[in-house]
């Protein structure tokens, strides 16, 4: 099963009555491979965290105001690491796509260092801070891949909330 990932940030309007069913109930092929890749998805983005986390550098005194006002309940525990050569995600998860400017995992932000540093950059990988509070990493995960392989990047409920939040940054 090919998942679409991050096909690039462009919205495309709101889910169809007939997406919003198959996100609520996935099709059970759908589950099936979701479950077979999750605990290799928890993995990567676990240690991508702790890689961050130790590396990365705090949030500054307006970058923690930013995450309060998107609803980040632990700012002081975001860490963004900037890192050359961005390859995300992983081969086995679809392969690298060189127009990821970031990617969040946990508490932990990693920025493509060839993308322009704007905040709505980081008022948008905020927003997964908070959905992977709200969820957890094994829940955020299960529901990033199904919204993935159901709808892409373009129309998935997580990245249509991170795209709204990009305006904040401003």
């Amino acid at each position: 099963m090919s998942l679409p990932f991050m096909q690039g940030c462009v919205a495309t309007g709101p889910l169809t009555a007939g997406e919003r069913g198959r996100l609520a109930s996935p099709p059970p092929a759908v589950t099936a491979e979701v479950e077979r890749i999750l605990p290799d998805a928890v993995g990567v983005a676990q240690t991508r965290e702790r890689w961050i986390l130790k590396r990365g550098r705090a949030l500054t005194d307006s970058e923690i105001a930013l995450a309060r006002r998107i609803g980040v309940q632990e700012p002081e525990r975001v860490r963004i690491s900037t890192v050359q050569n961005f390859r995300t995600p992983e081969p086995k998860f679809g392969g690298p796509n060189p127009s990821i400017c970031a990617i969040t995992s946990g508490h932990g932000i990693q920025v493509n260092s060839l993308c322009p540093r704007q905040r709505h950059i980081l008022a948008h990988e905020l927003t997964h801070v908070t959905q992977f509070e709200r969820l957890g990493m094994l829940e955020f995960e299960r529901e990033f891949l199904i919204q993935m392989i159901l709808v892409g990047s373009t129309r998935a409920p997580l990245e249509t909330q991170a795209r709204e939040n990009e305006t904040l940054g401003d």
